[in-house]
């Protein structure tokens, strides 16, 4: 997309040198090199379940039709295990450059789609049951067959007991959709589903990438297209009264691209105090609501990755007391390769935000997805290729501890790429968006 070429070129051109918090103890572990099955790809982001396991679902590639994988450190040691591998077949589903990622419910099981599979090979909303004794097999149930691919970003529980997603897809005008999903009264069964939006790619959006619920059951999401100018919106879905009336939607913002941002990616993040964060591929932002209903919202950019070294942020955020982490990865590499960095965007008494890359990953290590933080205060993220050319990382940053460019991930890699030796370096070919 014309932001990533955009991105790409500032991220080569940038000047801004890495700024280390100070020496001493370094706060990056790495924790777990994966090893994916036969011709799949590393995972993109991870989730938190209980008792500090994580959750992930894995690209096919070649041969492969992706997996749902757990990574535990329950015995002291981090051990990844694969909970289920898609047969690609009609009674499963495949999954192929699939950028959602998982939700663990409140009974445990891990809730997720995938892009193809299924009765009619548009993809499937699936539901994995833990099992009844430790070490058993997990159990999957296919809760709904989508007649048409279109792509899916997350799904996520409301507080009435259904699965909100969307595609970025299919729908009455082939802009993608907000769906709904109520589960069966009988306890088993296909759950239903029902279409609460259809985008039509003008001024209301094209191509939701991710909801998040917000209180009574209000829907926000982002659009990676539409808009006032195409560079894709912030919208609102509000619930009908009575429920089985339409719903509606609300553009809360266009964004114009350039340095201002355009092309939002993944589900906003809902603050406490009602406002929203997110990213496009150069900013972080912040949306605050109106004193006064009906008014417009409020667009503040906090922070812009314009010109920088290390690329612009294309993953969901976490915000934890007033602090915004996250994960920037370019796209080529030109002259240098740089894998990555994690991110801390922290608001001054001055109102200001102040930017400081927490760790670089060198190398191959671009991180994909967003980073998620444990019971433990640390983040956990994952990388798509691991060193010497692997399947990725998991890696575990202590936020308190003072940052240090130095990494066990130096390799002649970081600098042997890009037209100073004759061409381009893409580091993760088909990435585009």
């Amino acid at each position: 997309m014309k932001r990533h070429a955009i991105l790409a070129f500032a991220a080569a051109l940038g000047a801004t040198l890495f700024a280390s918090r100070g020496a001493g103890q370094t706060n990056y572990t790495r924790l777990l090199d994966f090893i994916t099955s036969a011709g799949e790809q590393a995972p993109e982001g991870v989730v938190a379940g209980p008792n500090g396991a994580l959750y992930g679902i894995t690209a096919g590639y070649y041969n492969s039709y992706g997996s749902v994988f757990e990574l535990s450190a329950a015995t002291g040691k981090w051990t990844e295990t694969f909970l289920h591998s898609f047969a690609g077949q009609t009674g499963d589903g495949s999954n192929f450059w699939s950028h959602a990622t998982p939700v663990v419910g409140a009974d445990g099981s891990i809730y997720g789609t995938t892009t193809g599979g299924g009765t009619y090979d548009g993809g499937i909303v699936f539901q994995l049951q833990p099992p009844s004794v430790a070490g058993g097999t997990w159990t999957e149930t296919i809760l709904y067959n989508f007649m048409e691919s279109g792509g899916f970003s997350n799904v996520v529980f409301g507080a009435d007991g259904k699965l909100y997603g969307a595609t970025s897809g299919g729908g009455s005008y082939g802009q993608g959709t907000v769906f709904e999903l109520t589960p069966p009264a009988s306890g088993s069964g296909e759950w239903t589903e029902r279409a609460l939006y259809s985008f039509t790619g003008g001024s209301d959006g094209a191509y939701p990438a991710g909801l998040a619920i917000g209180s009574g059951g209000v829907i926000y999401g982002t659009t990676g297209g539409g808009g006032g100018v195409g560079e894709g919106t912030v919208f609102e879905l509000t619930p009908p009264t009575p429920p089985d009336k339409s719903w509606t939607e609300t553009v809360l913002y266009s964004f114009i691209g350039g340095e201002a941002g355009g092309g939002p990616f993944g589900p906003p993040v809902i603050n406490s105090d009602g406002s929203l964060y997110g990213t496009t591929g150069s900013t972080v932002f912040q949306l605050t609501p109106p004193a006064t209903p009906g008014a417009a919202w409020t667009q503040t950019i906090l922070h812009s990755f314009w010109g920088e070294r290390y690329g612009g942020p294309d993953s969901t955020l976490v915000v934890r007391n007033g602090t915004i982490y996250g994960t920037v990865s370019p796209l080529v590499c030109i002259c240098y390769c740089y894998g990555g960095a994690v991110f801390e965007l922290k608001q001054e008494a001055s109102g200001a935000w102040t930017e400081t890359y927490l760790h670089h990953l060198r190398g191959n290590l671009e991180p994909f997805g967003s980073v998620v933080m444990g019971s433990d205060g640390n983040l956990y993220g994952t990388t798509f290729w691991g060193p010497g050319g692997g399947d990725g990382i998991l890696y575990k940053i202590d936020p308190t501890i003072a940052a240090s460019e130095a990494s066990d991930e130096d390799d002649s890699s970081d600098s042997s790429n890009g037209i100073c030796n004759g061409g381009w370096r893409f580091l993760t070919p088909g990435r585009q968006r």
